[in-house]
């Protein structure tokens, strides 16, 4: 995974669905990962096309004095909740790593001379 901001778009990401989707024979498979994976596209498009929305008004800076406050108490709010929304995904995914890192250790448990390293996450 790239890390947030780092590019445009993950493009491993989408290379690896697309070998997965050259990979699958069936229909209905094709059909259920194609249904699962344009969802999750749409969600990512809908998120960016907020994120745009909310900072495009703040581009143009005001000049009389009363607008300039408006304008700077509209800058904050969206960074505002740029914050609220980034500490709970970093709750959840603590969450979901945590869970993942049991899973891997659950799994190389129940296999013969397994031994697993997982680099931690730090936070």
């Amino acid at each position: 995974m790239q890390p947030q901001g780092t590019a445009p778009v993950n493009d491993d990401y989408f290379d690896k669905l697309t070998a997965q989707i050259n990979s699958i024979d069936l229909c209905a498979d094709l059909q259920a990962l194609v249904d699962k994976v344009m969802a999750s596209l749409q969600a990512e498009v809908s998120a960016i096309e907020e994120e745009i929305a909310a900072i495009l008004p703040l581009l143009t800076i005001p000049t009389d004095l009363g607008s300039v406050i408006t304008w700077i108490t509209n800058f904050i709010a969206p960074m505002q909740a740029a914050y609220t929304k980034f500490v709970a995904q970093l709750a959840a995914m603590t969450a979901k790593i945590t869970a993942l890192v049991s899973a891997i250790a659950a799994a190389a448990s129940r296999i013969t001379n397994c031994s697993i390293s997982v680099t931690p996450i730090t936070l």
